[in-house]
């Protein structure tokens, strides 16, 4: 085995370490800062991969700031420049900062469009920032490189981008909307376990969009207090066509663990 490939697999383990702590019901403090202690062990023989690991460490704590700071690091010191930059738009993700990391994602897409996982990345990316536009674009990618096998939001994304084009909400406002749900999550410290959203039944220009939460369902509903407060103390939002576009919190968690992500 190569030098080079011998430290490559050393920060894939470092992330493959870090994806099975994020998706753990409860997120173990001790856990995280020792999978950071070993990404910046690994600093001298791969700095690269060091960077990596420690944004997505950071994206996990909501800190975008240093996700950015880490995997501009990355992508200037790094051979792997698909795997940076699909990692960057995660880790931003996992921030709460989806308008952030569509940029990330679409170079990745653009280097590699044959590339099915970073397509299927980059629609949930996309249609979680509320950019349904875009979402359309890499949805036809991706039934171009998996015919038969459609992805689960696309149907709804398009309801959401045909209402768009006719007026019953800008994709602006919607942003405007998501960006504050993922604001008050992030100020909440609790993680995303996933989205779903539909069209509510019966009412063609109304949508729903469900932040699933690795916390107790009491907890969600707190966090959904908050976005609710939030909203109605800004006048700009209240009068905002995106309130067609509904948000909900839905936790995850049912054995007791809130699940809360590190300060």
């Amino acid at each position: 085995m190569s030098t080079t490939t011998a430290k490559a697999r050393k920060a894939t383990a470092l992330m493959e370490e870090l994806e099975r702590l994020d998706t753990s019901e409860r997120l173990d403090d001790l856990e995280i800062l020792r999978l950071a202690h070993n990404a910046k062990a690994l600093m001298a023989s791969d700095p690269a991969g060091a960077h990596m690991v420690l944004g997505g460490v950071a994206g996990i704590k909501g800190d975008a700031a240093s996700v950015h700071e880490h995997y501009r690091a990355a992508l200037h010191l790094s051979q792997r420049e698909l795997a940076a930059l699909n990692n960057y738009a995660i880790a931003l993700g996992r921030a709460g900062r989806f308008d952030e990391a569509l940029p990330a994602i679409m170079e990745a897409h653009r280097r590699a469009p044959d590339d099915a996982f970073v397509a299927e990345n980059a629609t949930s990316v996309a249609v979680q920032g509320g950019h349904f536009t875009e979402s359309l674009t890499l949805y036809e990618a991706w039934n171009r490189l998996r015919p038969g096998d459609p992805l689960k939001h696309e149907s709804v994304a398009r309801k959401a981008c045909d209402a768009a084009r006719r007026g019953v909400f800008t994709e602006a406002a919607v942003r405007n909307v998501l960006r504050l749900a993922h604001e008050v999550r992030i100020g909440a410290q609790v993680r995303c376990a996933g989205f779903s959203m539909e069209a509510v039944f019966g009412e063609t220009d109304n949508f729903s969009f469900a932040v699933h939460v690795r916390t107790t369902p009491r907890e969600a509903i707190e966090v959904e207090n908050e976005f609710v407060e939030r909203v109605i103390a800004d006048a700009a939002l209240m009068t905002d066509p995106g309130l067609t576009f509904t948000v909900s919190f839905r936790g995850t968690t049912i054995n007791g663990s809130d699940g809360r992500a590190t300060p």
